[in-house]
């Protein structure tokens, strides 16, 4: 018999998760939860970030915008 895969939709991620959903690196993940920009909850040792706090970090960010002087130089 196969074993079934059942998607659904996660809570929170663990940093790991994280930081592969983001393409983020630690230490700027950490910084980013430091600052405040990003919460993040302490479960024993485990650190986890609300899937709706990591959503609206990424909302948060500038936009590249083709042309500007902000742009990606």
């Amino acid at each position: 018999m196969a074993i079934q895969q059942q998607s659904f939709v996660r809570g929170a991620l663990s940093l790991k998760e994280f930081l592969d959903w983001s393409r983020l690196g630690r230490t700027k993940a950490l910084e980013e939860i430091a600052s405040g920009r990003l919460s993040a909850i302490k479960v024993g040792r485990r650190l986890l970030i609300p899937m709706a706090s990591a959503e609206m970090w990424l909302s948060s960010q500038p936009r590249v915008v083709q042309g500007s002087e902000n742009s990606l130089s």
